[in-house]
């Protein structure tokens, strides 16, 4: 518990720097959510919930302390060269929830057409990872030899 506690003072202390395409990775019980660090302006923690709140206060979301496992910050990275080849599906991607699934425990990133990562969530398999706060728009989805591009609407 004193870890995850570590982790959150981190990860909020974070938020006060400059968030130009920046997305914090939660890790929860029911899997993985991504907010926009645009749209996050404070995280609080009261009542065993945390909330994250926007400039004007407004809830963006609200998460039982008890199922938080994991919080980090997209580094800023990019892609050096895509990767051609017929590759086993290591993740499904469903438009409509704006949800990705996991099949297989590898490194899952997402990237935006000018190269910057936007999400990187580690050793997923069989975990949901929730991307609706990531702004609309093309992006490069990839996990090992498998990449997919999408739109996200």
């Amino acid at each position: 518990m004193k870890k995850l506690l570590v982790s959150l003072f981190c990860a909020a202390g974070l938020l006060t720097a400059s968030a130009a395409d920046n997305y914090l990775h939660i890790k929860t019980a029911d899997g993985w959510r991504v907010l926009d660090l645009e749209q996050v302006d404070r995280l609080t923690f009261d009542g065993n919930t945390m909330t994250a709140s926007d400039a004007s206060g407004a809830t963006v979301v609200t998460i039982p302390q008890k199922s938080l496992e994991v919080m980090a910050v997209t580094e800023t990275a990019g892609v050096s060269a895509p990767v051609i080849a017929e590759a086993k599906a290591a993740f499904v991607y469903s438009p409509s929830t704006k949800c990705v699934t996991m099949l297989d425990d590898a490194l899952f990133e997402m990237y935006a057409l000018d190269g910057s990562r936007l999400v990187a969530v580690n050793a997923a398999k069989g975990e949901n990872i929730h991307i609706d706060a990531v702004k609309a728009g093309v992006v490069i989805m990839k996990s090992g030899e498998y990449s997919i591009k999408a739109v996200v609407e």
